[in-house]
């Protein structure tokens, strides 16, 4: 596998701070407007978090982490900090909603937003995908160039990053007991 060291995957930031946080472990995805045929595709296997605030709502995620909301807040309009990259270590395609409420507490959305996720472009599967999340040995800042705005999933940086020296957030066996949990109930 080529190392890309400035692929980067655009998530919520709420969402990077459950992953980082070892609370959260799948993404829900679907596609955005601007990708081609507005589908999720996996780019790469491994990849940046770039945290964006675009179409984050504090509505849209749990009660229990809304609280996280006052930790989060933008600080720089024009700048943004990279403190984590991903493996992607599988994914699945559901279309069924009872796939999708067995998997509920496993991630910070909320029902509705999660049901909207699956019945937008019904014809199309809702991915979930099971990131292993590292910590960058030092969180990075870098400038947001207008080329990293826009509905879609995957930007290219034009900072590189190292993957070197990173510790995973959850260990081994940490992350292999709750993956395992998830995908028995998407069997």
């Amino acid at each position: 596998m080529v190392d890309n060291k400035n692929k980067a995957l655009k998530e919520w930031t709420i969402t990077i701070k459950a992953l980082d946080e070892g609370r959260q472990i799948i993404l829900l995805r679907k596609g955005g407007i601007r990708e081609e045929n507005r589908e999720f595709r996996v780019e790469n296997e491994r990849f940046l978090l770039y945290p964006t605030y675009e179409h984050q709502r504090e509505d849209l995620i749990k009660e229990e982490f809304r609280g996280d909301f006052k930790t989060i807040q933008r600080i720089d309009n024009n700048k943004v900090t990279i403190r984590n990259w991903a493996i992607v270590s599988d994914t699945y395609q559901i279309t069924e909603l009872e796939r999708l409420e067995a998997i509920f507490p496993y991630h910070i959305w909320t029902a509705n937003y999660a049901m909207e996720r699956l019945t937008w472009r019904p014809r199309k599967p809702l991915h979930v995908i099971f990131l292993r999340v590292f910590r960058l040995p030092e969180p990075k800042t870098i400038d947001i160039l207008p080329e990293y705005g826009g509905c879609r999933s995957w930007i290219s940086l034009s900072d590189e990053f190292s993957f070197d020296r990173t510790n995973p957030v959850l260990n081994e066996e940490e992350f292999k007991y709750i993956s395992e949990k998830i995908k028995n109930l998407l069997r």
